[in-house]
């Protein structure tokens, strides 16, 4: 187990270093990424910008509650339906240049990039970021903490999140986090030349923004 001072924390409380970051970053050299969120929000996967599609299959367990806006992409997704969204999506594009990338999670859920599922045996309430690099020496982390994946959780609010490695990949293959299935890695692992004190110099595949630690 790490010690406090090798925590490594993500919780929003710095302009430049959000949970947006760290997904940003992870999205450039992650095959997949899974999530449990309490509440999803549609708002989230656009605050990634365009850096989602750079990851092949995105799966996603949430609560039983989403927004109206939320729930009119999954409907249009699931349901193949074409043309436009529903009025109240409409209304709120009008007014939020942010939701042009709206069409782009549609057609994404529509071919399974995008998997969600619901868990409604109980209020389900756990929030984690499971990302599994493409390359060996990556390895597969995890997020785990207070974000919802929605807006706030991954920008706005102030939250606790803390990251963990998973088991260390064997020798000249990675596990796909998805299927299982071992591949070559196809990219270099990125290095860091300052580490900062206290946290280990792999830990993290960007080093752009400040890290905190826990005394």
């Amino acid at each position: 187990m790490n010690s406090a001072s090798d925590l490594f924390i993500v919780d929003n409380s710095d302009s430049d270093w959000k949970v947006r970051s760290y997904l940003q970053d992870w999205c450039e050299l992650s095959s997949a990424i899974d999530i449990a969120t309490g509440y999803f929000e549609i708002g989230a996967l656009l605050a990634l910008a365009e850096k989602w599609r750079q990851v092949d299959r995105i799966r996603i367990l949430m609560g039983d509650e989403v927004s109206l806006r939320t729930k009119a992409v999954f409907t249009q997704g699931l349901q193949k339906i074409n043309g436009k969204l529903d009025d109240s999506l409409e209304h709120e594009k009008r007014q939020n240049d942010f939701l042009s990338g709206v069409p782009a999670i549609v057609e994404a859920i529509r071919g399974g990039k995008i998997q969600c599922r619901i868990y409604r045996k109980d209020k389900f309430l756990a929030k984690a970021y499971l990302t599994h690099g493409r390359a060996a020496v990556i390895g597969s982390f995890g997020l785990v903490g207070s974000s919802n994946l929605t807006y706030p959780g991954l920008c706005d609010n102030i939250e606790l999140n803390v990251q963990i490695r998973g088991p260390a990949p064997r020798s000249g293959c990675c596990r796909n986090g998805m299927s299982g299935t071992g591949t070559r890695p196809r990219t270099s692992p990125p290095t860091y030349s300052k580490p900062w004190s206290g946290i280990p110099a792999s830990t993290h595949p960007s080093m752009s923004g400040p890290r905190r630690s826990m005394s």
